[in-house]
């Protein structure tokens, strides 16, 4: 009783590391005697929390597990073939085996084949996906405006930017990598706790994002600002759709870690 469950959204920017210097003793010998070579090296990137966003919990959520197969046909004569490699191998001699392939060739030229055998190829595993919508239904201009600054800041972190050119000249065209999001399931019980009987999530890039303005009928609040300045009127409900993909794959050590 008096729990509550939520997801928190964990937008990250990357923390760059620091040059250091690395001191190593080298293998190679100056007129016998070993010498200490000194490199730079860059230590400590990170991602850390850029922004926090924390989102009531949707009636339900969903994790799919796919392991990719496909279907490999191994034909009569491959499987004869198989058999007399086999058969040579256990010492067992090939002549029986060549007295069955002339009797396949035989079925083929009655027009009767034997059919193929089917096996499974393992080909990788499929990377997950996470489908989540939200609807806000906020009761004042003041909610409405919390509402705006929770879309703005998903639309900018999946989205890439121009780089700039050399010595301060205009953007070479160069897109940068959109940023990465941490997604955990949190529950409240005397305070904030992970939720652990769901699914971990590993790194993921926001991949689609839908807002929708309005439902049967477009009602908005009256006219102000949003939290950048800028004049309107903010809608009295927003929903917004978003899906995102893990970049890594799951294997059986990360189950066991909570994935």
């Amino acid at each position: 009783a008096g729990q509550g469950h939520y997801i928190i959204l964990k937008i990250h920017r990357k923390v760059q590391g620091k040059v250091k210097k690395v001191q190593a003793v080298s293998a190679a010998k100056t007129r016998g005697k070993s010498f200490t070579a000194r490199t730079l090296a860059l230590k400590g990137s990170h991602l850390a929390t850029k922004v926090q966003i924390s989102l009531y919990m949707p009636p339900s959520v969903e994790v799919s597990y796919k392991s990719d197969y496909a279907d490999t046909e191994i034909s009569a004569l491959a499987g004869a073939g198989a058999g007399v490699i086999e058969a040579a191998l256990k010492g067992k001699g090939a002549g029986g085996k060549m007295i069955d392939i002339g009797k396949s060739l035989g079925q083929i030229a009655a027009g009767k084949i034997q059919s193929s055998k089917m096996e499974l190829l393992f080909k990788g595993v499929g990377r997950r996906s996470f489908n989540y919508t939200f609807a806000f239904i906020p009761k004042s201009a003041k909610e409405s405006k919390s509402v705006d600054e929770i879309i703005y800041e998903l639309k900018k972190a999946m989205l890439p930017e121009y780089t700039t050119g050399m010595a301060g000249q205009n953007s070479d065209r160069t897109l940068t990598i959109p940023t990465t999001f941490g997604i955990e399931y949190y529950f409240t019980d005397g305070g904030g706790k992970r939720n652990n009987f769901l699914n971990k999530i590993s790194t993921c890039y926001l991949t689609d994002l839908q807002v929708t303005y309005g439902g049967d009928r477009y009602k908005a609040y009256s006219a102000s600002n949003t939290s950048r300045g800028e004049s309107g009127a903010p809608p009295q409900r927003t929903e917004i759709s978003l899906t995102f993909n893990e970049i890594e794959i799951i294997t059986t050590e990360d189950i066991e870690k909570g994935f």
